[in-house]
């Protein structure tokens, strides 16, 4: 295990190795302050970002990292201000909106369902077990 200190408060303690830089003592408090936040966004689903902080005493600056992580997704988040990072589209949760996915997965090949032939049409890739061998590095002939 590793000595860190925490994120919070300073203080050291013993950092398990995953998950946030917190000590117990913020960890919980995190926690409990997502558990509130989250609450309120179920009974109030179109609730803009400066009503949530105020009615719930979490800083903005949690609740869009939360938001940014996918771990706080709300039903209509659209008042809580937050934007594609790539095209800055208005989005509910996470750094990118789902087109900018779809396309970053399709520019580094992700996703091999289908990809455009030479007239602009896109037509399902086709793999034979052929193009499924083993490789090695530094293989000697």
């Amino acid at each position: 295990m590793d000595v860190r200190n925490c994120t919070e408060c300073g203080t050291i303690f013993q950092y398990p190795g995953f998950g946030s830089v917190l000590c117990p003592v913020c960890r919980k408090k995190d926690e409990e302050e997502f558990t509130k936040v989250k609450a309120f966004l179920n009974e109030n689903p179109g609730a803009t970002l400066q009503v949530v902080c105020d009615a719930t005493e979490v800083s903005t600056k949690k609740i869009i990292k939360w938001l940014k992580e996918e771990r706080l997704v709300s039903k209509d988040a659209s008042g809580l201000g937050l934007k594609c990072e790539r095209c800055g589209a208005s989005i509910c949760y996470g750094r990118l909106c789902a087109d900018c996915k779809r396309d970053i997965a399709m520019e580094y090949g992700l996703n091999r369902k289908k990809a455009p032939d030479d007239s602009g049409e896109s037509k399902p890739l086709e793999f034979s077990i052929k193009d499924q061998k083993m490789r090695f590095l530094n293989r000697k002939k």
